[in-house]
C-alpha cells in the first residue's frame, strides 16, 4: 500500500493515493474486476492448492482468486506475496518498457490535493 510508512520511506497520504487511484480507475483502459456466478467454486479450488492462507496473504489471495475468474494471469506489482498462488505470474517492472506504462504518476509527496 502506497501509504504504509513502514514499506515507503515517504508515504503517500490518503488524499494522494485516493487521488492517483481515482485517475487510474477513471482510465478506458482500467477494468474492476469482480465476483463472477463461479465465485464460490473458484475460491475453494484455489484456497486447496495454498495452505498457508492468512493474514495479510488472504486480500492478495481474494484478489489472485478475481483473476483467475477472469482469465487474468499475469500482475505487474513489486508485492512478493502473488508468489504464493500458482496461477498468477508475477511481472517485474524491469520487464516492462517505461514506454508501455500506461498508468499517471501518483502525486508529489508533499504536494496539495491538485498540485504536482
Amino acid at each position: 500500500m502506497t501509504t504504509h510508512p513502514r514499506v515507503f520511506p515517504q508515504p503517500l497520504t490518503y488524499r494522494q493515493a485516493w487521488t492517483f487511484a481515482g485517475t487510474v480507475l477513471g482510465a478506458t483502459s482500467c477494468t474492476v474486476l469482480v465476483e463472477t456466478p463461479v465465485h464460490q467454486t473458484t475460491i475453494e479450488e484455489c484456497g486447496q492448492r495454498v495452505p498457508a492462507l492468512a493474514g495479510n496473504l488472504l486480500h492478495d489471495f481474494h484478489t489472485a482468486v478475481l483473476m483467475r475468474e477472469h482469465g487474468v494471469r499475469d500482475i505487474l506489482t513489486l508485492d512478493g506475496d502473488f508468489q504464493a498462488f500458482p496461477w498468477v505470474k508475477v511481472r517485474s517492472f524491469a520487464e516492462i518498457e517505461p514506454a508501455r506504462w500506461h498508468f499517471p504518476a501518483p502525486p508529489a509527496v508533499g504536494s496539495r490535493p491538485g498540485q504536482r
